[in-house]
């Protein structure tokens, strides 16, 4: 999502000294409520995740641990772009404004500047596929792809 909730833990997390792994969960998502902020489209998301991704990168770099969190940087912001291609597919509009959200996010700056951090080794084909079209700015098959994903999901065998 809007990753709110990783920006806090992150900004934590490098002031702590000592801490406790518990491995239980405490809580659990339950994604049942279709007017939920993760099921409706969320206007000027991409504009919200770089917010977000702007001041992640200034406290990791105030952290003078830029160099170790920089692949993790760059992987988020990746991934962001799954989340903000799944968001255009939830307008209204037509298929000329959501393709327009997706071809606006893979050609900004931010985010080309991610995708040329990013390696596809480590990906199954699927996702090697997806994230090959996210990394070259391929609109048309990003979008295409995006769709299968979110009906996939949406039925629950994704």
């Amino acid at each position: 999502g809007a990753f709110v909730d990783g920006l806090f833990n992150f900004s934590v997390f490098l002031q702590v000294t000592t801490f406790e792994y518990v491995d239980r969960p405490f809580y659990h998502y339950r994604k049942t409520n279709e007017t939920a902020a993760t099921a409706g489209y969320r206007k000027n998301y991409m504009d919200r995740q770089l917010v977000l991704f702007s001041k992640l990168k200034k406290i990791a770099q105030d952290s003078g641990n830029w160099d170790y969190f920089a692949e993790a940087y760059y992987n988020r912001i990746v991934h962001a772009t799954m989340e903000i291609s799944f968001n255009a597919l939830r307008s209204k509009e037509g298929f000329g404004q959501k393709y327009h959200e997706i071809k606006t996010v893979l050609h900004h700056p931010t985010f080309r500047e991610a995708y040329r951090q990013f390696s596809l080794k480590h990906l199954d084909i699927k996702w090697g596929v997806y994230f090959f079209f996210i990394k070259h700015s391929m609109a048309f098959p990003t979008y295409i792809m995006s769709l299968i994903i979110l009906k996939l999901k949406s039925r629950g065998t994704l």
